[in-house]
């Protein structure tokens, strides 16, 4: 038995010591490309090391706005509430029939990264909702739970943290075409957001990151899933598992006495071979197509923003042009608020009197 022990025991230590000298060898030689560029640019590092972003790795909800915290970006200045969310404080919720609370889900879009965020569709919204309510209806208020980096497995795990403490009457998921990928995101200790394809409790992600050898094998393992063909943008299980996300979030908002309707937020990129935005060639116009058929069987209201946002060169509604960053600016989140505005009203989704 004791020879047993001290072989298993050998055994062990040999795997630690072999497992010691892979981390050290990665650090020292392989530690190049661990982050992909187009999540780690300049702006994105100095919002993670700020520590906007925490991990959470609990009931589903991945990473959270960290409680609190802001940061100065490009001349814009991101700030959260003890939710972690970019709003203002939110007052305990009013008796029904003296408030009707919208609860935004979505994601960087939704934010509103590159905008202040009294410039935010949510804000503005709001304003256009309390100054145009007719007598007697009772005030909107629009809660902004944009996240940025999530998808609709992150907004529906969210929407089941946020509903007691929040109690809306209204849930507006608002979609983007990179949501049509199953794995999104996690936030390790340091603020980045990574990408891990391995099969391991989620809980464990954010200290198994600090390794650089399990970062090396993630990734590696995710650009073979890429290349293989079994992991493909909008096909296949990433399209079919955001359906079932977004089914899954109904179920929970219809359960919770609430309603729920979708918004689908374009892409910001000129209609192929023309020189504006436009319904015709327009690069995401079958992942639009998709929602629009996931609505009707879910029998949602759904708002397809591009309507609103048609006929104007793409990078006019840009929040950055050098270098490009296609999130909406402010003249974007303005128009969308109109939009939401309009569709609010015409779906008779908020209260317009007694």
């Amino acid at each position: 038995m004791r020879r047993v022990l001290a072989r298993s025991a050998l055994a062990f230590g040999v795997v630690l010591l072999c497992l010691g000298l892979a981390e050290v060898a990665v650090r020292c030689f392989f530690s190049a490309g661990l982050e992909e560029p187009a999540l780690h640019p300049e702006a994105n590092r100095l919002f993670a090391e700020a520590g906007m972003l925490r991990p959470v790795e609990r009931g589903g909800v991945r990473y959270l706005g960290a409680p609190g915290a802001s940061v100065v970006v490009r001349g814009i200045e991101y700030r959260h509430n003890s939710l972690g969310l970019r709003d203002d404080e939110l007052a305990a919720a009013e008796p029904p029939g003296q408030e009707f609370r919208i609860l935004v889900l979505g994601d960087s879009t939704t934010y509103g990264w590159g905008v202040r965020q009294e410039e935010t569709f949510c804000a503005v919204l709001e304003h256009l909702l309390r100054e145009r309510r007719a007598a007697g209806a009772v005030p909107c208020t629009v809660v902004n739970a944009g996240q940025p980096g999530y998808n609709a497995r992150d907004e529906e795990a969210l929407f089941r943290r946020l509903w007691e403490r929040v109690r809306p009457a209204l849930v507006l998921l608002v979609w983007y075409p990179n949501d049509l990928e199953r794995l999104g995101f996690h936030a390790g200790r340091d603020g980045f957001l990574f990408c891990d394809p391995l099969p391991l409790p989620e809980r464990w992600k954010p200290e198994l990151w600090r390794s650089f050898l399990y970062r090396r094998i993630s990734t590696g393992v995710l650009e073979h899933m890429r290349q293989s063909g079994s992991y493909v943008f909008g096909q296949g299980e990433n399209r079919s598992d955001c359906g079932s996300r977004i089914a899954a979030l109904h179920r929970a908002v219809a359960a919770a006495g609430t309603r729920l309707a979708l918004v689908d937020m374009p892409w910001l990129l000129n209609a192929a071979d023309g020189p504006v935005l436009a319904q015709e060639g327009y690069p995401g116009a079958e992942h639009s197509a998709w929602l629009a058929g996931i609505a009707a069987a879910e029998r949602l209201p759904l708002l397809p923003l591009l309507d609103a946002l048609t006929g104007e060169p793409a990078a006019r509604y840009w929040c950055l042009l050098d270098p490009p960053d296609i999130h909406p600016n402010a003249l974007a989140h303005q128009r969308s608020a109109q939009a939401l505005f309009d569709f609010l009203v015409e779906q008779r989704l908020v209260p317009l009197a007694h």
